[in-house]
């Protein structure tokens, strides 16, 4: 099966969701999806936060995979009651619920990000755009 859902043993695997998220470690107990890669001919799975998966990979499994019950998950039957309900609310849905993505998965609103945003876009209306030459002189060729 190219597709596991489990609660994380351990704190090793990092998250192969989009960035923000991607790199970030999967805490232990926490639920995940695994998806079967290969790599130099030996089998593992690359783990994601459950709050991780995509509409997109939710689509593939479906579609490419043909698993349209989540309960033909691998590990689907040792996930408790409540976690059962969240992905299959999630399969029917089409995308998982806002309230399950991951504070890592979400872009930070950092107030002085924003200020510097805000300035870089008004000198850029102000001033006129510079070209490449103007800002590095061309070097003399040697012959």
């Amino acid at each position: 099966m190219p597709y596991r859902i489990e609660y994380s043993a351990n704190n090793r695997a990092a998250c192969k969701g989009a960035k923000p998220c991607k790199g970030t470690k999967i805490k232990k107990g926490e639920m995940r999806l695994g998806t079967l890669v290969e790599i130099q001919g030996n089998q593992s799975f690359a783990y994601r936060h459950y709050g991780c998966i995509t509409s997109q990979v939710i689509r593939n499994i479906k579609e490419k995979d043909g698993i349209t019950d989540p309960v033909d998950l691998d590990g689907f039957e040792e996930l408790i009651p409540a976690d059962q309900a969240k992905l299959r609310r999630a399969f029917a849905e089409g995308h998982v619920a806002e309230e399950d993505i991951p504070d890592s998965a979400r872009v930070k609103d950092d107030p002085e990000s924003v200020e510097d945003a805000d300035q870089k876009e008004a000198a850029e209306a102000v001033l006129p755009p510079s070209s490449a030459s103007a800002e590095s002189p061309t070097k003399k060729k040697r012959g």
